[in-house]
């Protein structure tokens, strides 16, 4: 009987011997730089065409990391920085003749990461998968104020460095280079509740300011297991 035991003991700690040598063999440290472009909507800069997306787009550059758990999820943080930049010509709002928006902006969020399709060292027919990346932080805004150029007399003036949570998500595609590099094309929408972007508020407003981008995003793959 004991002998039994002895046996029974030993098989289940090589079956979870092996079981926790395959979890670790799905996991992966990943560590990523991108750069890209930014764009504001707000009181202010209002009109999202293409043309002026185009015309106002400013850049904007991070690194990141996530330790992904297996093929689907991961979890993680990064930080950016960009530029934000809209002229009233170029939208429909009232009162601001003649201001322009220029600001940038730090963020620092946490972040969940999911593939759509399984991806990793194991999934080499799986060259290839769209994800999702909702998040949230703080974002510090910094704007330049046009002392030349009335403001509306509805509009608060912040200028300045000002703070706020911020909440969003990114969308993208990943695509393998190699076994350990990997290369996305992605975009993001980010709120700003605190709704200080373009430097003021304006009265009985409550809409929350959003920056927008465009991103092209390396990864370098380290297996906690090989």
């Amino acid at each position: 009987m004991t002998r039994i035991v002895a046996v029974s003991l030993l098989a289940f700690l090589a079956v979870s011997s092996a079981e926790l040598t395959a979890q670790r063999s799905l996991r992966t440290y990943d560590l990523s730089a991108f750069a890209g472009t930014s764009n504001a909507i707000g009181n202010f800069a209002n009109n999202p065409s293409i043309n002026n997306l185009l015309s106002e787009a400013r850049s904007q550059f991070g690194v990141g990391f996530t330790h992904f758990t297996g093929p689907r999820w991961g979890w993680g943080f990064e930080g950016r920085y960009g530029t934000l930049y809209a002229d009233n010509r170029n939208h429909t709002a009232a009162g601001f003749t003649g201001i322009e928006m220029n600001s940038a902006y730090t963020q620092v969020q946490g972040q969940l990461t999911l593939h759509l399709r399984k991806f990793g060292k194991y999934y080499k027919r799986h060259f290839h998968t769209p994800f999702l990346r909702p998040g949230a932080g703080v974002v510090f805004t910094q704007s330049s104020y046009m002392y030349d150029v009335p403001y509306p007399a509805n509009a608060t003036i912040y200028n300045g460095t000002n703070p706020s949570l911020t909440y969003g998500i990114d969308l993208g595609w990943k695509f393998r280079l190699s076994e350990y590099q990997s290369l996305a094309l992605e975009w993001g929408t980010h709120f700003v509740p605190g709704d200080k972007v373009e430097g003021f508020i304006v009265a009985n407003d409550d809409t929350p300011d959003r920056i927008n981008g465009l991103r092209v995003r390396y990864t370098y793959h380290i297996y906690t297991w090989e």
